[in-house]
């Protein structure tokens, strides 16, 4: 009949499923599938905090690093004009220097005629001490 033959192709599911074996159960897998999801999310709730955490410290180490970067710009910049200022200093004492040893050379010039000039005057005066005792030796 029409009847029995949709039965025969059609196989029951009751007969499939035996109830009385857990093992064998289809919600068993589900359970332990689930369990094993629930711990993935919680391994990877931990691992994006652990991500989380690590982003903010590199934030930070980046804000860090950008603040040292701008105080080493300060400091070049800082140097730099202390390094103008005692260049130009430098040179300012170099110049001072120059002419202090121009004025000692002069100096040295000036004592040498001197001293010729003295020396000549002291001649002189030997001369005219020698001559005037000689004068008045003869006249006594």
């Amino acid at each position: 009949s029409i009847d029995e033959e949709p039965e025969k192709k059609r196989p029951r599911k009751e007969k499939e499923i035996e109830h009385g074996d857990d093992s064998s159960s289809p919600i068993e897998p589900i359970k332990g599938e689930s369990i094993e999801m629930k711990q993935r999310i919680k391994q990877l709730e931990e691992e994006l905090s652990k991500q989380q955490k690590h982003k903010i410290e590199l934030e930070k180490l980046k804000q860090s690093y950008k603040k040292l970067e701008e105080e080493k710009v300060i400091n070049y910049e800082k140097n730099a004009d202390i390094i103008d200022s005692l260049q130009k200093q430098l040179e300012e004492k170099d110049a001072e220097l120059k002419g202090m040893e121009d004025e000692f050379i002069k100096l040295e010039e000036k004592n040498a005629e001197l001293r010729k000039e003295a020396s000549k005057y002291q001649s002189a005066l030997g001369n005219a001490t020698n001559t005037h005792l000689g004068d008045e030796d003869s006249i006594k």
